[in-house]
């Protein structure tokens, strides 16, 4: 079924001239053809053969925000930063359109210029949130990371050096890049939300971090933020199992009293559990949570950075 939304609410209008934050439903393109699914077989076995602007280099999913295509179905989405959204449709082949998606200026009078800086950002009124639990949409203009340290521009060469993305995952940017931006963002997927490139002087290793970016609304999530960091829930205060894994309870204070670090920072203490974001019972996490848990099976139960 095609759908063609003409609202004004983000995330159904998109918020710069390209659109390459949008994540909205549109799925049919400006001459009324329904898209095609953007990890059809259709598509993936095709692709490259279309002038659409996918870079040789990059892996199909690289592409995408989120580094995810089946997870944007076949909405109208701007992966390789052509002018405006788009889609793939069959037309006696595989071809390309453009959709047809309001700014959401053109309802407020507030439309942003095509190299956007922090004080139109600001007036704008972009979300200052993310809307997935990865938030590859995101385009806030917070650069510090949960500890405060200042982000490093992407395109800078002390920044992540020999990283692929710099330059070249351009698509999987919410944004356009310019020589000058250092806002949080997540163009490589990464399970905790946006981040961004760091230098610490005496800590060589630390060099990225997740950034302060919480839900747009955590009704969306598991819980719902009633304030300041209380929830409007009341999950079970105790363990089912021996590890504790599925513990689901708001307890953030160690044994011996101290309060626990978020899980997405790095500091005071650096840590791996990062990699183990994916297993965390919870059905959604942003940079608030520092509930004990047990990701890693520690046998002494449910375990948190302090």
């Amino acid at each position: 079924m095609a759908i063609l939304i003409l609202a004004a609410v983000y995330p159904e209008c998109r918020l710069s001239e390209k659109g390459m934050e949008y994540i909205g439903s549109t799925n049919m393109t400006e001459t009324g053809k329904s898209c095609l699914m953007w990890d059809s077989k259709n598509v993936t076995s095709s692709y490259e053969d279309m002038d659409a602007g996918f870079n040789r280099v990059l892996f199909y999913e690289e592409h995408f925000i989120n580094q995810d295509p089946s997870l944007h179905k076949n909405f109208c989405r701007n992966p390789t930063g052509l002018d405006r959204p788009w889609c793939f449709v069959d037309d006696n082949g595989l071809k390309m359109e453009f959709c047809r998606i309001r700014h959401c200026g053109d309802f407020n009078g507030m439309r942003m210029p095509k190299l956007m800086v922090q004080p139109v950002f600001a007036r704008a009124g972009v979300p200052e949130c993310k809307l997935s639990q990865k938030g590859g949409e995101y385009v806030g203009v917070k650069d510090k990371t949960i500890s405060g340290i200042n982000c490093i521009p992407w395109l800078d060469q002390d920044s992540s050096d020999g990283d692929r993305i710099r330059g070249l995952r351009k698509g999987s940017f919410s944004d356009e890049l310019t020589s000058s931006h250092n806002f949080c963002r997540n163009p490589n997927g990464n399970p905790g939300g946006p981040w961004c490139n760091i230098k610490v002087p005496g800590k060589p290793k630390l060099n990225w971090e997740y950034c302060d970016v919480s839900f747009c609304n955590f009704h969306a999530s598991r819980r719902a933020l009633e304030d300041g960091d209380q929830y409007k829930s009341n999950p079970a205060e105790c363990k089912q199992t021996e590890s504790g894994r599925e513990y689901l309870g708001l307890k953030n204070v160690t044994l011996t009293g101290k309060e626990c670090q978020p899980w997405l920072s790095q500091t005071p203490n650096q840590h791996m559990t990062i990699l183990h974001l994916p297993v965390f019972p919870d059905s959604g996490m942003d940079s608030r949570h520092n509930y004990c848990r047990n990701p890693d099976l520690e046998k002494e139960g449910c375990t948190a950075h302090s």
